[in-house]
């Protein structure tokens, strides 16, 4: 899971050196143009003045023209200057919310810094560490059984090398596909999670974000954010990223049918959106329409989703 406490540093850090930035810039104009910090003082003293009369039970007079009017004074003075009429403004990374991370007065919700933060927190996080060398590069046709599987006129071999070529194709035309879910299913040892890590991979050196995951850690992750607001953020966060992929499907704790809503929020939530998602799974088509009831399993098997089949003998006893 993220870990927020580092996300709200990086904010914090954020909002710090924006102020000292701006201390710098001021300390700049007070050399370079001192009648702008001098007509400060004086507004400062005559709002503190009216303030102070204020108290004595004279009534308070009313600043926000002479602000507005200093203000724009300001600007034509280093506009003219040749500095940016901002040059003595706050500027936080993010304007939307100041690099608070939330947006929104009545209702505080995370803003879309803090979202991409997660994302690139999620990415660097993301169960990836064989991509040097489970990638289309290091794919070795040898390594695969050259044994006739039935029904296909092909061997294993020639049916995962087409399969290879179809998953790298799809790389290649990402994110312009006609099909957004991209399901693996077979046996175990088949190469389906090899082949999703070469797509993961391929999809990172071209700049794209990606985020693996397995089935069962994802469950989990459906725990947590019931309890953890943060985790909620992380979780609703998983819908953003331009490639979500969830390895072995079917070995998920399922909760009080829970993880089911949840996964199917997700996954119906990323083909709203035009959001690419791959997943494997060692069940069967039947054993999955088993597993899930029909509202998932329709999005799994729509016209949106591109279905291959592993089939042949496990390769990794085939090396042994």
């Amino acid at each position: 899971m993220v870990d927020h406490n580092t996300i709200r540093q990086v904010l914090d850090r954020r909002r710090l050196d924006a102020k000292d930035a701006l201390k710098r810039r001021e300390e700049e104009i007070k050399k370079a143009v001192p009648e702008i910090f001098a007509r400060r003082r004086e507004l400062r003293a005559a709002m503190a003045e009216s303030a102070r009369r204020a108290l004595t039970g004279a009534e308070p007079l009313d600043f926000s023209k002479d602000i507005e009017k200093q203000s724009r004074w300001e600007q034509e003075i280093l506009i003219k200057k040749g500095y940016p009429p901002d040059y003595l403004e706050i500027q936080p990374v993010c304007d939307l919310c100041g690099d608070t991370g939330y947006v929104g007065d009545t209702v505080r919700t995370p803003c879309r810094c803090h979202r991409q933060l997660i994302v690139e927190a999620l990415c660097r996080s993301s169960n990836m560490a064989n991509l040097d060398r489970e990638n289309f590069n290091s794919f070795d046709p040898s390594r695969i059984p050259d044994i006739p599987i039935n029904d296909k006129g092909m061997t294993q071999r020639q049916h995962l090398v087409r399969i290879k070529d179809q998953m790298q194709s799809y790389t290649h035309a990402f994110p312009g596909n006609d099909k957004i879910l991209v399901l693996l299913f077979g046996h175990t040892g088949l190469g389906k999670t090899f082949l999703l890590n070469c797509m993961g991979k391929a999809l990172l050196d071209r700049g794209h974000t990606v985020v693996r995951i397995s089935a069962f850690q994802l469950a989990e992750w459906f725990v947590q954010s019931m309890f953890d607001k943060d985790n909620a953020v992380s979780l609703k966060t998983l819908a953003e990223v331009d490639a979500l992929i969830i390895d072995d499907l079917g070995t998920e704790v399922i909760r009080h049918n829970s993880t089911l809503e949840l996964l199917f929020n997700l996954v119906n939530q990323r083909i709203h959106d035009g959001k690419h998602i791959f997943l494997s799974t060692n069940l069967s088509l039947a054993e999955l329409k088993k597993r899930y009831y029909e509202r998932f399993t329709s999005r799994l098997f729509g016209d949106q989703s591109l279905i291959l089949e592993f089939l042949g003998k496990d390769i990794r006893l085939y090396n042994k």
